[in-house]
């Protein structure tokens, strides 16, 4: 089933949910999808999963970039020389630029397999929302049932109490 397919059908459930129920609830189907959404730790997870793969891009476009390093040494050498002891101090600084010019394609490949990366994490994403939302649907309306049954046995045994009194 494809994920249009799903959310027709999710909506259809919802608009029937919306037309069957009558009496006071404790809570609307649409509080109750919202409260999933925001409180479901799949969802959140999957939402981090998303952010993670998206910063991946930028790490692979690091690779071409610029790099500048700096360096320094500082030393001090005590010997002993004829009348006393000598003392030496080196001091050095360094500076290294470096830039990969050509790699034959190779960051153009990883930049684009972390755009891919990001795009299964999208569709992981819409998935877990699909399947929470579509999870929490069922769940509302299975306590919309079983509060409608709990009230028709109630009826019941009260009809079956008068039948035993008038008899």
């Amino acid at each position: 089933m494809s994920f249009s397919t799903g959310l027709r059908l999710g909506a259809a459930v919802v608009a029937l949910a919306g037309m069957s129920v009558s009496g006071v609830q404790a809570e609307s189907l649409k509080a109750a999808l919202t409260a999933a959404y925001a409180h479901n730790p799949t969802i959140t997870s999957a939402l981090y999963a998303v952010k993670v793969a998206a910063e991946n891009i930028a790490l692979r476009k690091a690779a071409t970039r610029p790099q500048i390093g700096v360096g320094t040494s500082l030393s001090d050498a005590f010997a002993t020389v004829p009348g006393g002891i000598g003392h030496q101090p080196k001091a050095s600084v360094g500076l290294n630029y470096s830039q990969t010019l050509f790699d034959n394609h190779q960051t153009d490949a990883q930049v684009e397999a972390a755009r891919a990366s990001v795009e299964v994490a999208n569709q992981s994403l819409r998935t877990t929302e699909a399947n929470a939302l579509l999870n929490t649907v069922e769940a509302y309306m299975n306590v919309i049932l079983n509060t409608q049954l709990v009230q028709l046995r109630r009826d019941t045994v009260q009809f079956y109490q008068g039948q035993v009194k008038a008899s």
